[in-house]
């Protein structure tokens, strides 16, 4: 299992230690863009949505989120992919948004492990495309 998967596992079950966000960017040193989104993928963690927003933004740019009104689970999407988080339904809402970012981050490294739920079906990702827009929160 990779650090990212590890990480994104440690997000779900609420057990996420702050030094594993560092795996986040592996070369030795880190520029100061990714030190604040470091800062807010843990601020994420910890409960704050405006975090979720900027570190969603910031590492998955290009991607958009929504979340499904009916188990408050939220997902991602981009150019036929959709990515979203069943285990998230009961998480804290910022906590779910930075499960999806990560998961939304390993397909776009290549890193997504099979238990990943993402969803290549085109017809789905343009109907989750269609409910972001409706159902999209600004906070």
């Amino acid at each position: 299992m990779k650090a990212l998967s590890r990480l994104t596992t440690s997000v779900q079950n609420g057990s996420a230690r702050r030094i594993q966000f560092r795996s986040l960017f592996p070369q030795a040193e880190i520029e100061m863009e990714q030190s604040v989104l470091l800062a807010d993928a843990w601020a994420a963690y910890g409960g704050s949505m405006d975090a979720a927003l900027a570190f969603f933004e910031g590492v998955v740019p290009g991607w958009d989120w929504g979340k499904y009104t009916s188990t408050k689970a939220f997902y991602a999407t981009k150019h036929g992919i959709a990515i979203h988080d069943v285990s998230a339904k009961d998480a804290v809402p910022s906590r779910a948004l930075l499960t999806v970012a990560l998961l939304a981050l390993a397909e776009e490294r290549g890193e997504r492990e099979e238990t990943a739920e993402a969803v290549t079906d085109e017809a789905l990702a343009q109907t989750l495309t269609l409910m972001a827009g409706a159902v999209r929160s600004d906070g």
